[in-house]
């Protein structure tokens, strides 16, 4: 079935439709179509400013980019923007798309922020007190 919003066609493949179906199943309607705006203005101002994006991986990552604030997928332990990635990732694996269109999908630039974070803080001991503000620790 295509389904075209505002002159965008939302995207019929098979990964594109059981990435609807899992948002519906987990997402509250607000997040849902939420979900859908991001993909269509994100098509539209890419258009506006001569962008081309392949429209599947575009709906699948605007369909995933809050899904870490649903019950399922939230992990007390981790960012709700990392468990989004992560559900988005294990997703995208699943239909066996490549690692660089994987990248794509996550954003180059939120992998390398996340890396260095991560290395940063190989580097630095923090520790988060009870008022939720980060404190070095002394060595």
């Amino acid at each position: 079935m295509n389904t075209i919003i505002a002159g965008v066609k939302i995207p019929d493949s098979k990964m594109a439709a059981d990435a609807t179906e899992l948002v519906r199943d987990t997402a509250s309607e607000l997040l849902f179509h939420h979900s859908r705006r991001v993909f269509l203005f994100g098509s539209l101002q890419g258009a506006r400013l001569g962008l081309h994006a392949d429209p599947e991986l575009l709906y699948v990552g605007a369909m995933f980019h809050d899904l870490g604030l649903t019950e399922k997928f939230r992990d007390s332990t981790a960012r709700f923007e990392l468990d989004s990635a992560d559900e988005a990732r294990r997703f995208l694996t699943g239909y066996e798309v490549d690692e660089t269109d994987i990248r794509k999908v996550l954003g180059e630039n939120f992998l390398r922020a996340f890396s260095k974070a991560e290395s940063v803080a190989k580097i630095n001991t923090r520790k988060i007190s009870s008022e939720g503000s980060l404190k070095r620790i002394n060595k």
